[in-house]
């Protein structure tokens, strides 16, 4: 009887030693899988793993793993994945497919959580219902306005989703056909341009007359410039001009002359114009103290409150100076 005890109490304690030992043995490897690490076989080392998020919008779509299909679906994170290329697929029914080659370095998370599937029928509709060459959404106030200069066509407009179409003036045929349509500050009026010539017309039925008697539509050709482009100063009384040669203004009144601010030297300058503080932010060659041209961006401030007094200096009869003298 003693000896089945004694046998017993061996027994107990060498499976207890041998658990000792086994829990010893795994004790790295179940701290290392909680840590994010794997232990590599082959290379007979632990190496921290990575994870990939997916989110996408909308949600609930199917992803493949390296051409697996995971049984998961979005969002979903994939964890204790090795360093490494992983291809991504995203898929739902009625949708683009989303897909992608992540990279996955060692204990990093690569996060995808804005991925857009957008549907493979795009959901489109058509807005106008007359000729149309050009047109401009205005944004602010949610108004599509419709161009197409000719005896055919005119000016149109329509809420953003295309109701309530109407005519809104008409637009003088021009040739070669315009470059670009601006819209006034006010939304009064459009000027549009070619090369050679610019065109203001009224956004009406019938053309009102602005101040001055002057009716619209109006039109002007330049001479010996290259119209680039044109802005609307916030007065809504002048254009600001872009061409080969300078900057200039063109105040809207029958047979104005542009009034030139700013001689260039590159004839194909680009130019930005700030229509809330009425500044033109534009590009030209200047030749610097070594012989050679440098590209520079320029500021020109034209402030509403000097720039009437400037131009108007700058138009005043020679005949009032000389009597000044």
């Amino acid at each position: 009887m003693a000896k089945v005890k004694k046998k017993s109490q061996i027994l107990r304690a060498a499976l207890f030693y041998c658990s000792v030992c086994i829990f010893c043995a795994g004790l790295p490897f179940i701290l290392a899988y909680a840590l994010g690490y794997y232990f590599d076989t082959r290379a007979f080392r632990f190496i921290r793993t990575g994870i990939v998020a997916l989110k996408s919008f909308p949600d609930g779509a199917d992803v493949y793993l390296n051409g697996r299909r995971l049984e998961d679906k979005t969002p979903l994170t994939l964890n204790e994945l090795l360093p490494g290329s992983y291809s991504v697929r995203v898929e739902l029914p009625g949708y683009v497919p989303w897909e992608a080659v992540i990279t996955l370095d060692s204990g990093k998370v690569e996060r995808y959580e804005k991925i857009i599937l957008f549907p493979a029928r795009p959901d489109i509709s058509h807005l106008n219902k007359a000729p149309v060459t050009a047109f401009y959404l205005d944004s602010d106030r949610g108004v599509l306005y419709y161009f197409h200069p000719g005896p055919d066509g005119g000016l149109y407009r329509s809420q953003a989703d295309g109701s309530n179409f109407e005519k809104a003036g008409v637009l003088p045929d021009m040739q070669p056909r315009p470059l670009g349509y601006r819209l006034s500050p006010e939304r009064k009026r459009v000027a549009y341009f070619n090369r050679s010539q610019i065109i203001v017309s009224a956004l009406a039925e019938k053309p009102a007359r602005e101040s001055g008697n002057s009716p619209l539509p109006l039109a002007w050709t330049l001479r010996k410039r290259r119209l680039l482009d044109i802005f609307w100063f916030s007065n809504a009384q002048y254009l600001v001009l872009l061409t080969s040669e300078d900057i200039a203004v063109l105040e809207l009144r029958p047979q104005a002359e542009p009034v030139s601010l700013v001689a260039l030297n590159k004839p194909e300058a680009d130019a930005f114009y700030d229509a809330h503080s009425d500044t033109l932010y534009f590009q030209d060659a200047q030749r610097a103290p070594d012989g050679r041209m440098y590209e520079n961006v320029y500021q020109l401030r034209l402030n509403p409150k000097h720039f009437d007094d400037m131009v108007s200096k700058i138009l005043r009869p020679a005949s009032e100076d000389n009597n000044e003298n």
